[in-house]
This record gives C-alpha cells, sequence and structure tokens, in this order.
C-alpha cells in the first residue's frame, strides 16, 4: 500500500482540547477538511475520549447526514454493530481509496468507545436535494422580484400564483433565497445546535 498522505493528529492538542470542551456548555469545532483524517482520529483516540468522559461530556454532534440517526439509535441500543453502522455512514469520496477503510476503522473505533461511556452522538447535518429546475427556479426568482419591485405582487398567495406559470413553488425560491442549495446541502450553525431540536436532544 503506498505511504499514506493523511494528515496525522497531533496528540500535544489533546488536552487544551478537553480543557477548552469542559469549560464551555457548547464547544464547536471547524470544518477539518473532507480530505484529512484528523477529525476521525482525534475521536477515536482513547485520550481524549477519557478526557472527555471525565470532564462529564455526554453528547457530540457532528457533521453527518441526519438520516442516518435511526441507524446510530439501533447502534447504541445494541441492534447494530459498529461495523454495520459504519458501512450505513459511509466514508468520505474525498479521501483516497486506500484511505478510506482506513476511515472506516476510524469510525467503529470511535462510536464503540462513545457507547462503553454512553456518550451518546447526534447526527445534525441536514441533507437538502437540489432540485432538477434549478434553472427554472433562479429565473423564477428574478421574474419574482421584478415583480415586486413594480408593484405587482403584495402577498405570498400572489406570489405563488405568479411562480405556476415558471413551474416552481414559492418554497423553492425561498430555499435558493436562503442559499439551501449552495453545495447541495444546508450547513448548520452552533446557534442552531444550541436551539430546538437539538437542544432537546441533550436533555438527560
Amino acid at each position: 500500500m503506498p505511504e499514506s498522505t493523511v494528515q496525522s493528529l497531533d496528540e500535544k492538542a489533546i488536552p487544551s482540547l478537553i480543557s477548552i470542551t469542559g469549560e464551555r456548555k457548547y464547544t464547536a469545532m471547524g470544518d477539518g477538511g473532507h480530505g484529512s483524517l484528523a477529525n476521525e482520529q482525534l475521536l477515536a483516540n482513547p485520550k481524549f475520549m477519557d478526557g472527555l468522559e471525565q470532564k462529564g461530556i455526554k453528547h457530540i454532534f457532528l457533521e453527518v447526514d441526519e438520516a442516518r440517526q435511526p441507524d446510530m439509535d439501533a447502534f447504541m441500543r445494541g441492534e447494530i454493530d459498529a461495523t454495520e453502522l459504519s458501512q450505513r455512514v459511509g466514508v468520505s469520496k474525498a479521501l483516497d481509496p486506500q484511505e478510506r477503510d482506513l476511515q472506516a476503522n476510524l469510525q467503529q473505533q470511535f462510536f464503540s468507545m462513545a457507547k462503553e461511556r454512553d456518550i451518546k452522538i447526534h447526527f445534525i447535518d441536514p441533507q437538502v436535494i437540489v432540485p432538477e429546475n434549478l434553472a427554472d427556479v433562479n429565473h423564477a426568482k428574478y421574474k419574482l422580484e421584478k415583480a415586486y419591485s413594480n408593484g405587482n405582487i403584495h402577498s405570498e398567495a400572489e406570489a405563488e400564483t405568479f411562480l405556476k406559470d415558471y413551474g416552481v413553488t414559492l418554497k423553492q425560491v425561498e430555499d435558493l433565497l436562503d442559499n439551501k442549495y449552495s453545495n447541495g446541502k444546508k450547513r448548520m450553525s452552533q446557534s442552531q445546535i444550541q436551539s430546538g431540536k437539538y437542544q432537546e436532544r441533550t436533555k438527560d
């Protein structure tokens, strides 16, 4: 196998990360890059997981498709094993083929250590399907904005009726305006993590 090109985790950073995490109710860590395994190496590191347990951390939120949450819940209940869960979650296509097995192995280690420590894992990346008629949505958005500026549209109901001529819904235009179709998914902010259903999940 060729020498790995994956960036390795600097274990010297683990004590600082544990300390910071233990001082805050919520700690958000930035995207480490989909071509790197540094995040997986951190989460699969026993020193890091032991530190989180000692700090009383009970919940970890991950940028993983939230549609896979039932699979994670099934794993925590003992209905499937870590290997099966990893297969369902999948690996990054940004990695070289020879690195994907390593990512899967790290995932399995992390899932197992979290379960052993009774740390709940939450998948919170909401996938948004980009409509096939995205070009039509863009065109309709432009026409709708022009109609609003000319004073021809006065309500959402009128806007919905106007858009029907273009085969587009008002919801599609609103999603486009909210940048939900950027890169095919909607990003989750820390403020969203702290609110609504995500905060509800952390109630023990």
